[in-house]
């Protein structure tokens, strides 16, 4: 037995029959590389074709995206520019909320300093009553002594009492 390396580098374990069962081995191989090379390119096709529509598919979905991301953002910028709005309309409202109530405390504290201006004038009127009616009292008091002493002159004189020409304050008392 001789080992022999064949030109593909496979060493044989055969006995040797001279150069021609190398070349016999090779001829096999070459025969099924064009069918082998074949489908390959076959495939190769396949791939580039599925290649080219992946790539079609992706430029479809990137303008798509694109799109999509236009009209988003149109749709975020309309709705911040309505909200811009909404908030701008409440901070109007609030200002004018704001002054309407500063017009109101101001009422209110005129009214106040009214009321209290009103009621000095009721304790003025009720302290001038007060004296007025005490007055009143006083000279009472003093028409019924001068009653008396004319009553016990008359009793002593035994005379009727004329009680017209007495007069009580004609002012009116409020």
């Amino acid at each position: 037995f001789f080992f022999f390396q064949a030109e593909d580098g496979i060493r044989d374990a055969q006995e040797s029959r001279g150069l021609g069962d190398v070349y016999k081995r090779q001829a096999k191989k070459t025969e099924y590389l064009p069918d082998e090379v074949k489908r390959l390119k076959e495939k190769l096709a396949n791939l580039e074709d599925q290649k080219g529509e992946l790539e079609t598919k992706l430029e479809e979905l990137t303008d798509e995206y694109k799109k999509l991301k236009v009209k988003f953002v149109e749709e975020r910028d309309d709705e911040i520019e309505q909200l811009k709005k909404d908030i701008d309309d409440l901070q109007n409202r609030l200002n004018n909320l704001e002054q309407d109530l500063e017009t109101k405390i101001k009422e209110l504290d005129t009214a106040n300093k009214e009321g209290k201006d009103k009621d000095a004038e009721i304790d003025d009127l009720k302290n001038d009553l007060e004296n007025k009616q005490h007055d009143m009292n006083i000279l009472l008091a003093n028409k019924d002594k001068e009653l008396d002493a004319i009553g016990e002159d008359n009793k002593n004189k035994s005379e009727a009492v004329s009680y017209t020409h007495l007069t009580l304050p004609t002012k009116r008392i409020v």
